[in-house]
């Protein structure tokens, strides 16, 4: 008896190990995006349903999720070096042309608005995240004489228009509902809302990345074995 039981131990202890020898971990770059991505205020870090869900994914294929939290331009350059992995974009985008592979199961949907005062008769400065081409918007508007006042992120942005630092404001629009509804920033209720096109985002993974292969089987793995039209309903699915 007292052999089995050793044989049975070491037996454990081997499949112990060779379980925490499969666990790998990999980085998600990601941008702040009210109500998706804010900073926590007591850690200072990243947090959101982006993660929540990316996080919940992963782990049924013993993966386990790094996150890096920065600017567009900066995720932009990390990826192109393979020092975050993957990330979550429009397919659009010209900083990540030949550079990333998007998981064809969207991750959600978008929609861009133009955002002015009432007052003003027409715009000539639009404030925008630095980076984001806004499926073509950016380049549309440049062409038009409008200059553009970029910003690292969402919150800058809608914070520059709502101080009247620009004439309009190009943005999508799930960063400004949540300021109005939680009433932050004092976002102006005389605003016209000019809306431009709905757009889904994808899970974009380095094609350079050393985990490249191991993303994209998990992610496509999980979309082929679900019914789901976007990834970020998963929670409320799973939640039934």
């Amino acid at each position: 008896m007292k052999t089995l039981n050793t044989i049975l131990f070491l037996v454990t202890c081997h499949l112990g190990s060779d379980a925490n020898a499969e666990q790998k971990r990999v980085t998600l770059g990601t941008i702040l995006f009210p109500p998706n991505i804010q900073i926590d205020q007591s850690s200072g870090k990243c947090v959101g349903k982006n993660i929540d869900v990316t996080r919940q994914v992963l782990s049924g294929y013993q993966i386990e999720l790094d996150v890096v939290c920065a600017s567009p331009m900066r995720i932009y350059k990390l990826l192109a070096r393979s020092e975050v992995d993957f990330t979550i974009n429009i397919k659009s985008t010209s900083a990540l042309k030949d550079s990333v592979y998007f998981v064809q199961r969207p991750y959600r949907q978008l929609v861009l608005n133009l955002y002015r005062y009432r007052s003003a008769q027409g715009f000539k400065s639009v404030s925008a995240i630095r980076g984001f081409d806004y499926n073509g918007y950016r380049q549309q508007y440049k062409d038009m004489g409008v200059e553009f006042l970029d910003l690292p992120n969402a919150v800058s942005a809608i914070q520059v228009f709502v101080k009247q630092q620009s004439d309009a404001l190009l943005s999508y629009q799930s960063p400004v509902l949540f300021f109005q509804r939680n009433d932050k920033l004092g976002f102006p209720e005389e605003v016209s809302v000019t809306p431009l096109l709905k757009i889904d985002t994808h899970y974009a993974i380095a094609k350079k990345s050393d985990n490249f292969e191991l993303i994209r089987s998990a992610l496509n793995d999980y979309a082929q074995r679900r019914d789901f039209t976007y990834f970020q309903d998963i929670l409320a699915i799973d939640s039934n």
